[in-house]
This record gives C-alpha cells, structure tokens and sequence, in this order.
C-alpha cells in the first residue's frame, strides 16, 4: 500500500552558508530509497538564511513592512524548492506548489512546495499539505533542535527557551 510522507525541510539545511551539496546527495538518495519502495513524498521547502540575508538587508535600506519582509521568505522557499525540484527530474510533479490549500493531481512521485502568503511559514504550509491529502506522518528538517517559544534566530529574541515537552492536547 502506498504512503505518502510529509516533510518540512529546512532552508538552512539545505544552504547553511553555501549550497551544502554533500547533503542535498544523501537526501536523494533517502527519497530515491524511498520512492522506489512504491511510497510518494511532498517536500516543502523554507527559505532559511537566504531569506534572512534579503530580509535584513532591506530592512538596513528601507522602511519595510511585515509584508515586504513576509514576500522575500516565500521567494527563498520558491528558489530553494526549484533547487530541490532538480534532484528529482525524472519522478517530481511539474509545478512547485504555492498554495496548499489548492485541489493537487498528485501523478508523479514527488511533489515539491515553497512558501504560500505573507503571515505563514512554511512549517504551517506543511501541515496544510499533509491535511489536504490526509496525510499522517510528518517530518521536520531543521537545524533547530527544540520548538521555542519565539523564533530564538530572531532579532532580540536571544532568550527564546526551548519547550522540551509539547503534545497536540
């Protein structure tokens, strides 16, 4: 019987500093394994420290509005997604998807997604995805170890503290 996997993969994974090519390999060939075993995955892609650089730069130039900031993410997420996109050319859906919430054709073996609108991050994408095909399992690729109670990479937020224990109840 087929499964279908939902991961959330982190745009500082998938470009730490530099586009990290040693892991983009063995993450392939982890879906590849995978996929071969007749199961599908979709993958949706944050925007990580491009996002980030572009956010902060701009916000060093102009007076930008959480919009403005919001729209520079979700274009790190799209770059990242077509890069993730390219792994897979021979068993990836064409189109990136944007919005999860859409009805999807899911034909192939792996569906690629990027951010959605300004106010949702990708990790939220990635829950409505998994909700839209009724999906079960879901992963999270982070260089994050702990879910904080407030972004701990964001500005003045150097006392974030780690929740160790959280459940859906």
């Amino acid at each position: 019987m087929e499964k279908i996997v939902v991961i959330s993969l982190g745009g500082s994974i998938i470009v730490p500093d530099e586009i990290n090519v040693e892991f983009l390999k063995g993450f392939k060939k982890l879906i590849n394994d995978f996929v071969e075993k007749g199961n599908k995955v979709i993958i949706v892609c944050g925007g990580g420290k491009a996002a980030r650089l572009y956010q902060n730069a701009a916000s060093k130039i102009s007076n930008l509005r959480i919009d403005d900031i919001d729209w520079m993410g979700i274009h790190a997420t799209r770059l990242n997604a077509q890069l993730i996109k390219t792994l897979f050319l021979d068993i990836v859906d064409e189109k990136i998807i944007h919005n999860p919430n859409e009805k999807i054709d899911f034909k192939e073996k792996v569906l690629i997604a990027s951010g959605w609108k300004p106010g949702w991050s990708t990790d939220y994408d990635t829950v409505r995805l998994a909700n839209n095909f009724n999906v079960k399992t879901v992963i999270n690729m982070s260089n994050i170890i702990y879910v904080y109670d407030k972004d701990p990479n964001g500005k003045g937020n150097g006392n974030a503290r780690p929740i160790k224990n959280i459940s859906w109840i």
